[in-house]
């Protein structure tokens, strides 16, 4: 039922106006309905033949990740039953990213490791360099957890630029231990040699990178609560990376240099042959 517009200018006219019963009589209408004044909007959305109305906020002080639990939280204990809601924008592509994060990190080690194996001439060394990647989750979550925030699209970005990052403490360590090992020393001597003189170049490219992200990480400026997240995510994986490496990569490098002589040996075999 649509009236003209002329006739909208006015409540009383909205009140005489007649519908016909089932019995054929006419009714005004203000005898069937209750008339409540009240605000409204001026323009109704829909959205899949529903009213929508959408909400826009900007983060400050606060990472998307918490934003969107303590949105959600909040928002299931107002709304009524009926009622749905949906993120759009960066916490939409957060879940997007989500989504796609494992396939992506599952890409980037088997790159790394076909890099690394064609580097050493190796199936073994790149899972010793490689153990350096799951040692740096443990400093992210520290860091998150101590830092209050909440795992975000920033954080994955982060997480990210650490996979190439941690590795190199483990590359130094095996390089240095493979080209004492070539020199006539055992694993041993060479893995307690390559932990004396490969220290100081680990503590230097570690610190140094930490520092350079402690601005982003302790800024509060604009855009800090996207930039903190990636930058605090970075500095726990690699300080957590570079302690672990230090005490992990020499033990698997013990355990596993036996098969990977083995190996080598079996590969020299297969060429002269």
């Amino acid at each position: 039922l649509r009236v003209s517009n002329q006739a909208r200018t006015k409540l009383q006219n909205l009140k005489k106006l007649q519908l016909r019963a089932k019995d054929g009589k006419l009714i005004y209408l203000d005898g069937l309905i209750t008339i409540k004044k009240g605000d409204s909007q001026a323009t109704i959305y829909h959205y899949d033949r529903q009213r929508q109305v959408s909400i826009y906020a900007d983060l400050f002080g606060l990472d998307l990740g918490g934003a969107i639990n303590y949105t959600k939280a909040k928002i299931d204990e107002l709304l009524p039953k009926g009622v749905t809601y949906r993120f759009t924008g960066f916490a939409e592509e957060m879940g997007k990213t989500a989504k796609a994060f494992s396939a992506a990190i599952g890409l980037s080690v088997i790159l790394m490791f076909i890099i690394l194996a064609i580097l050493y001439e190796s199936l073994i060394q790149p899972v010793i360099i490689m153990v350096a990647l799951p040692l740096s989750i443990i400093g992210v979550m520290i860091a998150l957890y101590l830092s209050g925030l909440h795992f975000s699209l920033f954080v994955m970005i982060g997480f990210m630029l650490l996979m190439g990052m941690v590795g190199k403490n483990a590359v130094l360590l095996v390089d240095f231990a493979n080209m004492a090992v070539k020199e006539g020393k055992s694993a041993d001597e060479a893995l307690i040699e390559a932990g004396e003189k490969r220290l100081r170049p680990i503590l230097m490219t570690t610190f140094a990178m930490v520092f350079a992200m402690l601005p982003l990480a302790v800024g509060d400026g604009l855009g800090s609560e996207t930039k903190a997240p990636m930058a605090i995510s970075i500095i726990g994986g690699l300080l957590s990376s570079m302690i672990l490496t230090l005490f992990v990569v020499p033990v698997i490098y013990r355990l596993i240099a036996p098969l990977d002589k083995w190996l080598r040996k079996f590969y020299e075999v297969g060429k002269v042959k």
